[in-house]
């Protein structure tokens, strides 16, 4: 690792604790606002807050004297915008499916006998799993595959970019605050900001931290063939999209000697979606490569 390397990734380092404290301090005045939301998720919410405000301030610090402005990846492609999103949606509900059809087959999963499955539940499974596949794909993507990413890849190497932003994406998701005891005092998302940290230091969350790296490394690829966020935004949000239907109309299954393949913390990430994904990610690279100019 090069000098100039090294001090881009102390910088991001410093960028990523200074994002992760904000949330840990906004949360002290949002729950007077917010009475009824936890004081836990406040906290991780307020550090995604934070860190896309940090990510664009990032971008915007790198690329302030770029001959093509400040381009975080959402410029326009020359097909329009719909169908690389639509390509990537229908990519990211295919794998997802072939994930839940897998857990299906190997008897981790059932279908829920107790669910009445009509028009109405149909419906309401496809637009909750529609909204939070469209919000957290595109905050995610514009923080990780957009700003970060973009920002990173003009100081360092684009496989030191790809790297570093696949395990912030994978490491943010195990960010869990507890709920404080006692009286809440503007310090206090500080004081649990290591144990919200803990989750990180088990190693039975492995698979599922690997899962969503390689899943991290997929999405940074695309952005990096296509030099937008689109694809990678319709991918994020069909998994999302498959997760959440998935979620509604099966139950995982437990007590069989292949449990192992999924994490006890997830119904359906772990060594299986990991193995898929190592799959995908190895295939892609290689078509990448073939695809290199000569």
């Amino acid at each position: 690792m090069s000098g100039n390397t090294l001090r881009q990734v102390l910088l991001f380092l410093l960028l990523v604790l200074i994002a992760l404290g904000g949330g840990a301090l906004i949360a002290y005045p949002a729950h007077f606002i917010l009475t009824d939301v936890p004081f836990s998720s406040l906290a991780e919410r307020g550090s995604l807050l934070c860190g896309l405000v940090v990510s664009l301030w990032y971008a915007r610090h790198v690329m302030r004297n770029s001959s093509q402005g400040m381009d975080i990846g959402f410029r326009r492609p020359a097909e329009g915008w719909w169908p690389p999103v639509l390509r990537g949606y229908l990519a990211g509900l295919v794998i997802m499916l072939v994930l839940a059809l897998g857990l299906w087959g190997l008897g981790l999963s059932r279908v829920d006998e107790q669910e009445t499955f009509n028009l109405f539940f149909y419906a309401k499974a496809l637009l909750t799993g529609l909204l939070a596949g469209i919000g957290a794909g595109l905050i995610e993507e514009t923080i990780f595959r957009g700003a970060l990413f973009s920002g990173l890849q003009q100081r360092i190497n684009v496989v030191w970019a790809i790297l570093l932003t696949s395990l912030l994406y994978s490491a943010v998701h195990f960010l869990e605050y507890p709920e404080p005891s006692g009286d809440i005092h503007w310090y206090t998302g500080l004081q649990l900001f290591p144990v919200a940290l803990a989750k990180l230091t088990e190693p039975i969350i492995f698979d599922h931290f690997l899962t969503l790296f390689l899943l991290g490394l997929l999405l940074s690829l695309l952005r990096w063939r296509d030099g937008h966020i689109w694809c990678a935004f319709g991918v994020h949000a069909g998994i999302i999209m498959m997760i959440k239907l998935d979620g509604e109309i099966t139950d995982p299954v437990s007590g069989g000697p292949i449990d192992y393949l999924v994490n006890p913390y997830s119904s359906r990430l772990g060594w299986l979606s990991a193995l898929w994904l190592m799959l995908l990610v190895s295939a892609y690279a290689y078509y990448l490569y073939r695809k290199r100019p000569a």
